[in-house]
């Protein structure tokens, strides 16, 4: 049996973006093969909103552009009933 090496690429976020990560790791895609996403965050509790879409337009178009080879996959792990105040949960089903 044989393990696939992965690098994993740490996406910084700050304040201005409400510590979320946005489609801004584009010039990574190319190499992806799996982007894993978690709604609300930990430990701020923030929760996608259009981000997701744009996140999901950005794996949707690379997949497209590789005609069928190595798919970059999405993982959501996604806490739909963990909303805080008037901020709701974005379902990944829903972009």
């Amino acid at each position: 049996m044989s393990f696939i090496e992965a690098n994993g690429i740490a996406l910084e976020v700050n304040a201005d973006q409400i510590f979320m990560p946005t489609a801004d790791f584009e010039p990574h895609i190319q190499k992806a093969t799996l982007i894993a996403l978690c709604s609300p965050q930990n430990p701020t509790g923030t929760v996608f909103t259009d981000t997701l879409r744009d996140i999901c337009k950005l794996v949707l178009t690379e997949n497209i552009r590789r005609k069928g080879k190595a798919t970059v996959y999405r993982v959501y792990d996604q806490f739909i009933k963990l909303s805080f105040g008037d901020k709701q949960n974005i379902s990944i089903l829903l972009v």
